[in-house]
């Protein structure tokens, strides 16, 4: 398995708070972000990844205790939008969660 539970509510990870979504998005549209406060929440990082783009989702990884792992993701609209994050956020810091500088890729959501 090694996929996680979204919110410890028996549902596959990204099928918990965050609400089910539009999926999949074309390769390239979505952020992997690490270094995270572990008190963000997936609303903490949609608003702060906006500023990048049109946001299509956003998912922080956590385990079977519900407890964060520390790292997302954020879909985007575009893979122009992503690029954008990856180049305006990497290294910015979560304006309501400040202290901890994020680290910013391309990557596949959580």
């Amino acid at each position: 398995m090694g996929m996680g539970m979204g919110m410890g509510m028996g549902m596959p990870m990204g099928m918990g708070m965050g609400g089910p979504g539009p999926r999949p998005q074309p390769d390239g549209c979505t952020v992997v972000v690490h270094n995270l406060p572990f008190e963000a929440g997936w609303q903490e990082l949609k608003d702060h990844f906006r500023a990048a783009g049109d946001v299509v989702r956003a998912e922080v990884a956590s385990g079977p205790d519900r407890r964060s792992k520390g790292f997302g993701s954020v879909t985007f609209r575009s893979q122009a939008d992503a690029n954008n994050a990856v180049a305006t956020l990497h290294d910015s810091e979560l304006a309501k969660l400040p202290g901890r500088k994020l680290a910013v890729r391309i990557g596949t959501p959580v």
